[in-house]
């Protein structure tokens, strides 16, 4: 594998940092087909975690997120199926800096939902974000009940104790079935939306995004809906594929090229589910039956992703060494992407300096496996001017060859191969300059040096 370093007076505008997530990310199921029967109504058990850390506080279009959640759930939980025994969990509102601050605010309860909006009326944010513990909590809450047991996650960030919460999650799948759909509420943290999608993925659950209030109404009003599905297909990827389902006593296309990241309700019958991966993926003799969920899972798939310092400056082509077929081509390497078991050669380049690139050869992708690679031998470097990012402009030179690589203004951070550099700075209207040395760049590191440049 190589890196290729930067051309001379190659620039390049200033880094401004934009995150933007799939709206919905729904879940891996296990490895192999199966039927998971649908619980009566009657036997229904969901506990509502709503996080109350202090982060709660701030606020979007001038109302409090705490406010705006609880107001959410005033609405939505006292309206739920009177059948569905439901039960309501808050973190973080108690004590200050304390992990176990978790406590079941009301019980559940099937029918009359007497006295609950008092209890979500009554939470006030306050301090950490204890998710692995509440998780824990509320396995606990539904390991005696006897039916479906679910979960809804409500948070606006990521665990701030010491507990890995998608491993927890895990482990709560295993022991007893629950399944947890999670809602990220405004969400800014790449890491929090990793560690909220992974609870839900692994429990067989839906992760979803919600921007605001009127997101975090619909996102909750859905996954506090009875389940009407009885068919979902699960790739890696799902937002990558499509699927095609035919009635093999008719011959007659029911579904055509639907997204994979829906779930469907179909008549009851047997079914031949066609995926358009490369190459596509055929499964026959799919039973379907009214009540029951099916997921059909497509085999020998494992996923793909590249991890660089600024993940949305580049894109990245995969190319099956077995037969020579392309299956990735220029796509942002900030996602995952699904791709058939095999080994492979990548292609890393920066959209815009494609002369910034990375290969490596043979990396092996496993069914049903993650295989992440992280870009070697760059990180960035920032000269932080305050309110003249966009008045001061910045030229950077490797130090040691006293050669220009970039130039910008100092708004944004720049991306270089580790090493040595010196910059010189200028304020474009009163046209004074300023000299910075020996700024060391190291590997997958933020170099930060603050200057003055108003003066």
């Amino acid at each position: 594998m190589r890196l290729l370093r930067f051309t001379r007076n190659d620039g390049i505008l200033p880094f401004l940092f934009l995150l933007c997530f799939h709206t919905l990310l729904y879940s891996e199921e296990p490895s192999k087909t199966e039927t998971t029967k649908e619980a009566p109504a009657e036997n229904v058990y969901l506990e509502v975690i709503l996080d109350a850390s202090g982060s709660m506080w701030e606020q979007i279009d001038g109302q409090f997120k705490s406010e705006i959640a609880k107001q959410t759930l005033t609405k939505i939980l006292p309206k739920i199926d009177e059948k569905t025994h439901l039960s309501f969990r808050a973190y973080g509102h108690r004590k200050k800096k304390d992990c176990k601050d978790s406590h079941l605010e009301y019980p559940f309860t099937k029918g009359n939902r007497e006295g609950l909006t008092e209890k979500i009326q009554s939470i006030q944010a306050l301090s950490m974000t204890p998710i692995g513990y509440s998780l824990e909590e509320a396995g606990k809450d539904l390991k005696p009940q006897q039916g479906a047991r679910n979960i809804l996650l409500i948070s606006d960030g990521k665990e701030s104790c010491n507990t890995d919460p998608c491993d927890i999650a895990k482990q709560l799948y295993k022991d007893i079935q629950v399944k947890i759909n999670v809602i990220g509420f405004d969400i800014k943290d790449k890491a929090a939306h990793e560690e909220l999608s992974c609870i839900a993925k692994a429990t067989g659950g839906t992760y979803v995004i919600a921007k605001n209030a009127d997101d975090l109404f619909k996102a909750t009003e859905g996954l506090t809906k009875p389940i009407q599905w009885n068919l979902k297909v699960n790739t890696p990827a799902d937002l990558t594929y499509t699927f095609t389902a035919i009635d093999e006593k008719t011959g007659s296309v029911v579904l055509e090229k639907k997204s994979a990241y829906y779930r469907y309700e179909l008549p009851e019958g047997t079914y031949t589910i066609k995926v358009d991966t490369k190459p596509e993926y055929v499964e026959k003799n799919v039973k379907i039956q009214k009540g029951k969920e099916m997921t059909v899972t497509v085999k020998k798939m494992g996923e793909l992703k590249v991890d660089t310092v600024l993940d949305f400056d580049f894109v990245v082509s995969a190319t099956n060494q077995a037969n020579n077929t392309k299956l990735l081509e220029k796509v942002t390497v900030y996602y995952r992407y699904d791709v058939p078991a095999g080994k492979y050669s990548i292609e890393v380049v920066h959209k815009e300096r494609p002369n910034i690139f990375w290969t490596a050869q043979d990396v092996v992708v496993e069914e049903g496996k993650l295989t992440q690679l992280k870009m070697p031998g760059v990180g960035w470097l920032k000269v932080d001017t305050g309110s003249q990012g966009l008045t001061c402009t910045i030229k950077i030179f490797d130090q040691n060859k006293n050669v220009q690589v970039l130039s910008g203004y100092t708004m944004g951070a720049f991306l270089l191969p580790k090493g040595i550099y010196r910059a010189t700075i200028e304020n474009e209207r009163t046209k004074k300059t300023y000299e910075l040395q020996n700024l060391q760049v190291q590997e997958w590191q933020k170099t930060t040096r603050e200057l003055n440049c108003k003066e």
